[in-house]
Protein backbone atom coordinates (compact mmCIF):
# COMPACT_ATOMS: atom_id res chain seq x y z
CA UNK A 1 0.00 0.00 0.00
CA UNK A 2 1.09 3.57 -0.63
CA UNK A 3 2.65 5.84 1.99
CA UNK A 4 -0.40 8.08 1.63
CA UNK A 5 -2.61 5.24 2.90
CA UNK A 6 -0.48 4.73 6.00
CA UNK A 7 -0.30 8.46 6.63
CA UNK A 8 -4.09 8.60 6.45
CA UNK A 9 -4.39 5.82 9.04
CA UNK A 10 -1.84 7.48 11.31
CA UNK A 11 -3.53 10.87 11.01
CA UNK A 12 -6.90 9.31 11.84
CA UNK A 13 -5.38 7.61 14.90
CA UNK A 14 -4.24 11.01 16.16
CA UNK A 15 -7.57 12.66 15.38
CA UNK A 16 -9.50 10.06 17.39
CA UNK A 17 -6.95 9.73 20.20
CA UNK A 18 -6.55 6.03 19.46
CA UNK A 19 -5.37 3.38 21.88
CA UNK A 20 -4.41 -0.27 21.51
CA UNK A 21 -3.05 -3.35 23.20
CA UNK A 22 0.11 -1.57 24.46
CA UNK A 23 -1.72 1.45 25.87
CA UNK A 24 -1.53 -0.07 29.35
CA UNK A 25 2.24 0.60 29.25
CA UNK A 26 2.81 3.47 26.81
CA UNK A 27 -0.43 5.43 27.06
CA UNK A 28 -2.83 6.50 24.32
CA UNK A 29 -1.93 8.47 21.21
CA UNK A 30 -2.37 11.68 23.21
CA UNK A 31 0.52 10.76 25.54
CA UNK A 32 2.83 10.01 22.61
CA UNK A 33 2.54 13.17 20.49
CA UNK A 34 5.20 15.84 21.01
CA UNK A 35 4.25 18.33 18.34
CA UNK A 36 2.06 18.64 15.29
CA UNK A 37 1.27 20.89 12.37
CA UNK A 38 -2.31 21.41 11.29
CA UNK A 39 -4.50 23.40 8.92
CA UNK A 40 -7.20 25.45 10.62
CA UNK A 41 -10.70 26.03 9.17
CA UNK A 42 -9.67 29.44 7.78
CA UNK A 43 -6.80 27.83 5.84
CA UNK A 44 -3.99 29.06 8.05
CA UNK A 45 -1.25 26.68 9.20
CA UNK A 46 -0.57 26.26 12.90
CA UNK A 47 2.42 24.66 14.62
CA UNK A 48 1.73 23.26 18.10
CA UNK A 49 4.05 21.75 20.67
CA UNK A 50 7.81 21.22 20.55
CA UNK A 51 10.23 18.36 19.98
CA UNK A 52 11.26 18.38 23.62
CA UNK A 53 9.84 15.89 26.10
CA UNK A 54 8.74 18.65 28.47
CA UNK A 55 7.15 22.03 27.80
CA UNK A 56 4.91 23.97 30.20
CA UNK A 57 4.72 27.22 28.24
CA UNK A 58 1.29 28.30 26.99
CA UNK A 59 -1.80 26.23 26.26
CA UNK A 60 -1.47 22.48 25.64
CA UNK A 61 -2.83 22.66 22.10
CA UNK A 62 -1.35 19.30 21.11
CA UNK A 63 -3.57 17.52 23.63
CA UNK A 64 -6.53 19.63 22.53
CA UNK A 65 -6.15 18.71 18.87
CA UNK A 66 -5.33 15.06 19.53
CA UNK A 67 -8.71 13.37 19.78
CA UNK A 68 -10.64 16.33 18.36
CA UNK A 69 -12.07 14.08 15.60
CA UNK A 70 -11.14 16.54 12.85
CA UNK A 71 -13.54 19.20 14.15
CA UNK A 72 -10.86 21.77 15.01
CA UNK A 73 -8.21 21.25 12.33
CA UNK A 74 -6.71 18.83 9.81
CA UNK A 75 -3.44 17.37 11.06
CA UNK A 76 -0.69 17.41 8.41
CA UNK A 77 2.56 16.74 10.30
CA UNK A 78 3.39 15.14 13.61
CA UNK A 79 6.38 14.39 15.86
CA UNK A 80 5.98 11.34 18.05
CA UNK A 81 7.87 9.81 20.96
CA UNK A 82 10.03 6.79 20.25
CA UNK A 83 10.24 3.88 22.68
CA UNK A 84 13.02 1.28 22.67
CA UNK A 85 12.09 -2.27 21.81
CA UNK A 86 12.52 -4.33 25.00
CA UNK A 87 15.16 -7.06 24.89
CA UNK A 88 13.45 -9.29 27.44
CA UNK A 89 9.83 -10.09 26.55
CA UNK A 90 7.57 -12.83 27.87
CA UNK A 91 4.03 -13.61 26.70
CA UNK A 92 1.52 -15.51 28.83
CA UNK A 93 -2.05 -16.78 28.77
CA UNK A 94 -4.31 -18.04 31.55
CA UNK A 95 -7.83 -19.48 31.48
CA UNK A 96 -10.62 -19.00 34.02
CA UNK A 97 -13.91 -20.75 34.73
CA UNK A 98 -15.83 -17.48 34.44
CA UNK A 99 -15.30 -13.99 33.06
CA UNK A 100 -15.74 -12.34 36.46
CA UNK A 101 -12.70 -14.09 37.93
CA UNK A 102 -10.63 -13.21 34.87
CA UNK A 103 -11.56 -9.54 35.20
CA UNK A 104 -10.87 -9.57 38.94
CA UNK A 105 -7.42 -10.95 38.18
CA UNK A 106 -6.76 -7.95 35.94
CA UNK A 107 -7.72 -5.53 38.71
CA UNK A 108 -5.53 -7.35 41.23
CA UNK A 109 -2.55 -7.37 38.84
CA UNK A 110 -2.89 -3.62 38.35
CA UNK A 111 -3.34 -2.93 42.06
CA UNK A 112 -0.20 -4.98 42.76
CA UNK A 113 1.83 -2.56 40.59
CA UNK A 114 3.00 -5.35 38.30
CA UNK A 115 4.25 -3.82 35.07
CA UNK A 116 2.45 -5.33 32.08
CA UNK A 117 2.97 -4.36 28.44
CA UNK A 118 -0.32 -5.84 27.29
CA UNK A 119 -3.34 -7.24 29.10
CA UNK A 120 -6.26 -8.48 27.02
CA UNK A 121 -9.38 -10.39 28.00
CA UNK A 122 -11.48 -12.66 25.76
CA UNK A 123 -14.72 -14.39 26.71
CA UNK A 124 -15.75 -17.93 25.78
CA UNK A 125 -17.46 -16.90 22.53
CA UNK A 126 -14.30 -15.11 21.42
CA UNK A 127 -12.21 -18.25 21.92
CA UNK A 128 -14.83 -20.37 20.14
CA UNK A 129 -14.91 -17.94 17.21
CA UNK A 130 -11.13 -18.16 16.84
CA UNK A 131 -11.04 -21.96 17.03
CA UNK A 132 -13.75 -22.25 14.38
CA UNK A 133 -11.97 -19.65 12.23
CA UNK A 134 -8.69 -21.59 12.42
CA UNK A 135 -10.48 -24.94 12.00
CA UNK A 136 -8.79 -26.06 15.23
CA UNK A 137 -5.54 -26.63 13.29
CA UNK A 138 -2.91 -27.31 15.91
CA UNK A 139 -4.98 -25.43 18.51
CA UNK A 140 -5.58 -26.95 21.94
CA UNK A 141 -7.13 -23.95 23.69
CA UNK A 142 -9.84 -24.51 26.26
CA UNK A 143 -13.10 -22.71 25.50
CA UNK A 144 -12.99 -20.55 28.60
CA UNK A 145 -12.53 -16.85 29.40
CA UNK A 146 -8.85 -16.16 28.83
CA UNK A 147 -6.31 -13.48 29.74
CA UNK A 148 -3.54 -12.66 27.30
CA UNK A 149 -0.54 -10.94 28.88
CA UNK A 150 2.86 -9.62 27.90
CA UNK A 151 5.72 -8.51 30.13
CA UNK A 152 9.09 -6.86 29.50
CA UNK A 153 11.94 -5.55 31.57
CA UNK A 154 15.64 -4.62 31.68
CA UNK A 155 16.64 -8.14 32.66
CA UNK A 156 15.29 -11.68 32.49
CA UNK A 157 15.11 -11.88 36.28
CA UNK A 158 12.82 -8.84 36.46
CA UNK A 159 10.45 -10.33 33.89
CA UNK A 160 10.49 -13.73 35.58
CA UNK A 161 9.44 -12.09 38.85
CA UNK A 162 6.55 -10.30 37.11
CA UNK A 163 5.38 -13.57 35.56
CA UNK A 164 5.69 -15.40 38.89
CA UNK A 165 3.61 -12.79 40.74
CA UNK A 166 0.97 -12.77 37.99
CA UNK A 167 0.73 -16.56 38.01
CA UNK A 168 0.16 -16.47 41.78
CA UNK A 169 -2.61 -13.87 41.46
CA UNK A 170 -4.34 -15.83 38.71
CA UNK A 171 -4.15 -19.03 40.77
CA UNK A 172 -5.72 -17.28 43.75
CA UNK A 173 -8.65 -16.30 41.50
CA UNK A 174 -9.19 -19.81 40.15
CA UNK A 175 -7.07 -19.34 37.06
CA UNK A 176 -5.60 -22.45 35.44
CA UNK A 177 -3.38 -23.63 32.59
CA UNK A 178 -1.04 -20.64 32.97
CA UNK A 179 1.40 -20.74 30.06
CA UNK A 180 4.27 -18.41 29.24
CA UNK A 181 7.14 -18.23 26.77
CA UNK A 182 10.02 -15.98 25.75
CA UNK A 183 10.42 -17.38 22.22
CA UNK A 184 9.21 -14.87 19.61
CA UNK A 185 7.38 -17.39 17.41
CA UNK A 186 5.79 -19.03 20.43
CA UNK A 187 4.72 -15.60 21.73
CA UNK A 188 2.98 -14.91 18.44
CA UNK A 189 1.29 -18.30 18.60
CA UNK A 190 0.02 -17.68 22.16
CA UNK A 191 -1.44 -14.34 21.09
CA UNK A 192 -2.86 -15.51 17.76
CA UNK A 193 -6.41 -15.74 19.08
CA UNK A 194 -6.35 -12.07 20.09
CA UNK A 195 -4.69 -10.81 16.94
CA UNK A 196 -7.13 -12.61 14.62
CA UNK A 197 -10.25 -12.05 16.71
CA UNK A 198 -11.89 -9.40 14.52
CA UNK A 199 -11.86 -11.58 11.40
CA UNK A 200 -12.71 -14.68 13.42
CA UNK A 201 -15.69 -12.86 14.91
CA UNK A 202 -17.05 -11.85 11.50
CA UNK A 203 -16.67 -15.43 10.28
CA UNK A 204 -18.75 -16.64 13.24
CA UNK A 205 -21.91 -15.26 11.66
CA UNK A 206 -22.85 -16.71 8.30
CA UNK A 207 -23.06 -14.05 5.60
CA UNK A 208 -21.56 -11.27 7.72
CA UNK A 209 -18.99 -9.10 5.94
CA UNK A 210 -18.26 -6.52 8.61
CA UNK A 211 -18.95 -5.71 12.23
CA UNK A 212 -19.95 -2.83 14.46
CA UNK A 213 -17.36 -2.70 17.22
CA UNK A 214 -18.77 -1.10 20.34
CA UNK A 215 -16.35 0.34 22.87
CA UNK A 216 -16.86 1.40 26.48
CA UNK A 217 -14.41 2.41 29.18
CA UNK A 218 -15.25 1.86 32.83
CA UNK A 219 -13.39 2.27 36.14
CA UNK A 220 -11.18 -0.67 36.99
CA UNK A 221 -13.23 -1.29 40.14
CA UNK A 222 -16.36 -1.83 38.02
CA UNK A 223 -14.81 -3.83 35.20
CA UNK A 224 -15.54 -7.33 36.49
CA UNK A 225 -19.25 -6.66 37.04
CA UNK A 226 -19.71 -4.74 33.78
CA UNK A 227 -18.13 -7.37 31.56
CA UNK A 228 -20.00 -10.13 33.39
CA UNK A 229 -23.33 -8.35 32.87
CA UNK A 230 -22.47 -7.68 29.22
CA UNK A 231 -21.62 -11.31 28.51
CA UNK A 232 -24.87 -12.39 30.20
CA UNK A 233 -26.92 -9.87 28.19
CA UNK A 234 -25.36 -11.07 24.91
CA UNK A 235 -26.41 -14.63 25.79
CA UNK A 236 -29.84 -13.56 27.04
CA UNK A 237 -30.76 -11.75 23.83
CA UNK A 238 -29.18 -14.41 21.60
CA UNK A 239 -26.77 -11.97 19.99
CA UNK A 240 -23.64 -13.18 18.24
CA UNK A 241 -21.26 -10.79 19.92
CA UNK A 242 -17.86 -11.85 21.27
CA UNK A 243 -16.82 -9.74 24.28
CA UNK A 244 -13.19 -8.78 24.63
CA UNK A 245 -11.07 -5.76 25.41
CA UNK A 246 -7.94 -3.95 26.51
CA UNK A 247 -8.38 -5.06 30.08
CA UNK A 248 -5.50 -3.22 31.69
CA UNK A 249 -5.96 0.41 30.74
CA UNK A 250 -8.99 2.09 31.90
CA UNK A 251 -10.77 -0.25 30.95
CA UNK A 252 -11.86 -0.72 27.33
CA UNK A 253 -14.58 -3.29 26.64
CA UNK A 254 -15.52 -4.21 23.07
CA UNK A 255 -18.43 -6.17 21.68
CA UNK A 256 -18.55 -7.12 17.99
CA UNK A 257 -22.05 -7.02 16.49
CA UNK A 258 -22.27 -8.24 12.92
CA UNK A 259 -24.23 -7.27 9.87
CA UNK A 260 -24.33 -8.24 6.22
CA UNK A 261 -26.47 -5.37 4.98
CA UNK A 262 -27.99 -2.11 6.17
CA UNK A 263 -31.09 -3.86 7.47
CA UNK A 264 -31.73 -2.30 10.90
CA UNK A 265 -33.86 -5.29 11.90
CA UNK A 266 -30.60 -7.02 12.85
CA UNK A 267 -30.20 -4.48 15.65
CA UNK A 268 -33.76 -4.04 16.87
CA UNK A 269 -34.71 -5.34 20.31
Amino acid sequence: MSSTYYYFLFSCSIACGASGTTTVKYGTMRENILSLQCVLPNGSIAQCGTKTLKSSAGYDLVSLLTGSEGTLAVITEVTVKLHPIPENITAAVCTFDNIHDAAEAVATIKMSAISVDRCEILDESSIMAFLNYSNHKGKTMEIKPTLFLEFSGPSRLVVEEQVKMTNSICSDLNGSDFKFTTDENERKSLWEARHKLYYASIASRKGAKSAIVTDACVPLSSFAQVITDTVNDVKKYNVIGPCFGHAGDGVSLNVDIFHNCMDIRHFST
